[in-house]
């Protein structure tokens, strides 16, 4: 059987007969198989593998975790410093007018990156991504067929704008 460790606190006191000999002590500290126990003759180091019985003698100390301020209250949960940050107010979910969509379309022919043409009319890359794919294939460029299903939604709106 195993020695249970969480017996093995720092502070408790201990009797602990190792080859024929008691020794009695406080416990400093107990990791990787020894014990490091304070008593009458000093600090001294003792094996686990060579202790035959661990006696506690008294009661085990009070387990102080050092936080004094939250004893017996709920501790508040954890949050991160560090708040996303959202850069300008972009409403991508607005509705799209058709002059606007003439307008990214216009940018498309002075073949502008998806990228800035988003930031220009304050939508996201993707829409307008799909928005480009809709004209592509309303000028004939692009099979129906090989569309995003977002983008075929697009493509009789986008005819619709530039017949205008």
């Amino acid at each position: 059987m195993a020695l249970p460790l969480s017996f093995l606190t720092p502070g408790r006191r201990v009797a602990i007969s190792s080859g024929g000999t008691t020794i009695e002590g406080s416990i400093v500290a107990c990791a990787n198989g020894w014990i490091r126990l304070s008593g009458g003759d000093g600090d001294m180091l003792v094996n686990l593998a060579q202790v035959a019985w661990v006696r506690g003698i008294g009661a085990a100390p009070p387990v102080d975790d050092g936080d004094d301020e939250n004893d017996g209250e709920a501790l508040p949960k954890p949050a991160s410093k560090d708040a996303p940050v959202r850069t300008g107010s972009r409403v991508p979910g607005r509705p799209w007018h058709d002059d606007a969509i003439r307008s990214v379309v216009d940018e498309f022919l002075n073949d502008r990156p998806d990228g800035e043409i988003a930031q220009v009319h304050g939508r996201t890359r993707h829409q307008i991504t799909v928005l480009r794919q809709a004209w592509e294939c309303a000028r004939g460029n692009l099979a129906e067929d090989h569309l995003s299903p977002a983008a075929q939604l697009w493509v009789e709106r986008v005819r619709k704008a530039m017949s205008r």
